[in-house]
């Protein structure tokens, strides 16, 4: 089925021809890239006090910057900010 649906509690998937091309949950969104498929990304320039943001273990992540981090920043897996 196409469009955005929820698939799990905390997880919502966009969906076009039966593909999935990009999951969104309280870490981010993350795009699915083919030769067809292109995506831009946007990120703020504030992580605010309060604020957590994880990269995992087994995530990669790239951040535009100039970025401000007032809340945490925990980066387990390979972040590169540029």
């Amino acid at each position: 089925m196409d469009g955005v649906q929820s698939t799990t509690e905390n997880e919502t998937e966009v969906r076009a021809n039966a593909v999935t091309v990009s999951k969104a949950d309280s870490s981010g969104m993350t795009g699915y890239i083919d030769a067809t498929n292109t995506f831009m990304f946007r990120n703020p320039s504030v992580i605010a006090s309060g604020i957590t943001v994880t990269v995992g273990a087994n995530e990669n992540v790239v951040i535009g910057g100039p970025i401000q981090i007032d809340g945490t920043l925990d980066i387990q897996g390979t972040a590169i900010i540029i």
